[in-house]
């Protein structure tokens, strides 16, 4: 349809504009998905990336259990803060972590090592280079 002169006349609302490129290509018919698949091996793929996702619920449970649904610090927003956003880990409906942190404000330095999810034991020390009393924040 695509090479003649009027062409864009002979549309209707109704055309597919996938099926018109693939005709003017002159695309044959597509491999079902399932059979591409094979050629790269789909099944160890798929097998592979479910892993993965289990792997990556787990350290998001992990996360939110430390970080959403524990204890935590508020302090007030500080001048200036560095995130270290390699390894960061989105949390659905609470934020995003980031595996290091450090803020300078009136009160100090607070920094914040990188969090090993893979570890027992977190260490979690901060360096503060004044030491003043915090009130709560709410």
């Amino acid at each position: 349809m695509g090479g003649s002169p009027g062409w864009t006349r002979k549309l209707v609302p109704t055309d597919d504009l996938g099926d018109l490129v693939k005709a003017a290509a002159q695309i044959g018919d597509l491999v079902a998905p399932d059979t591409a698949a094979m050629r790269y091996g789909g099944a160890e793929l798929r097998q592979a990336e479910q892993k993965r996702e289990l792997q990556r619920a787990a350290v998001v449970k992990d996360l939110k259990r430390r970080f959403v649904d524990g204890p935590v610090l508020v302090i007030p927003r500080a001048r200036k803060a560095v995130f270290i956003t390699t390894g960061m880990m989105p949390i659905p409906e609470a934020g995003t972590i980031y595996p290091g942190y450090r803020t300078t404000t009136d009160w100090g330095e607070l920094r914040r090592a990188s969090v090993d999810v893979g570890r027992s034991i977190h260490d979690c020390r901060a360096r503060a280079r004044q030491h003043h009393r915090l009130g709560a924040h709410r």
